[in-house]
């Protein structure tokens, strides 16, 4: 796919999402208020990709939380849904995607150093019969 045609697709999701969160009240459309969710995978201690190319070390995402701590307003999730967002600096949301355990062995610490905040999404998948990957 060409980068043209690429960027255009991600124009087109950018512009349905913020309209169902406009016509939600949640994002007002002429605000100066601005925000951007931020989705991780995993966090290990090699950032080995070798089985999954989503995964950040933990020295590398410190580094992430550090900076966004510092030039961001990193949201809680209460501050999201009542609309409590910074005029002056970028609001930004963590979340972890598939509830990894690795998440909470290595993510939370750094979470907790610097007073950041994550919304972890947590999956049923280990209560169904037999194996599933959602990378398979």
């Amino acid at each position: 796919m060409m980068p043209g045609i690429f960027g255009s697709k991600i124009g087109t999701v950018k512009k349905i999402v913020s309209n169902k969160l406009i016509n939600r009240g949640i994002f007002p459309k002429h605000s100066a208020k601005r925000f951007f969710i931020l989705m991780y995978h995993g966090i290990d201690l090699r950032q080995d990709t070798t089985y999954n190319q989503r995964f950040f070390s933990m020295g590398n995402f410190e580094r992430q939380v550090a900076d966004l701590k510092r030039h961001c307003n990193v949201l809680t999730y209460a501050d999201f849904v009542k609309g409590n967002l910074s005029d002056q600096l970028p609001n930004v949301l963590i979340t972890f995607d598939d509830g990894y355990a690795n998440n909470d062995r290595y993510a939370l610490p750094v979470l907790e150093k610097y007073d950041a905040h994550a919304l972890y999404f947590i999956t049923g998948v280990g209560t169904l019969p037999g194996k599933v990957l959602w990378a398979d």
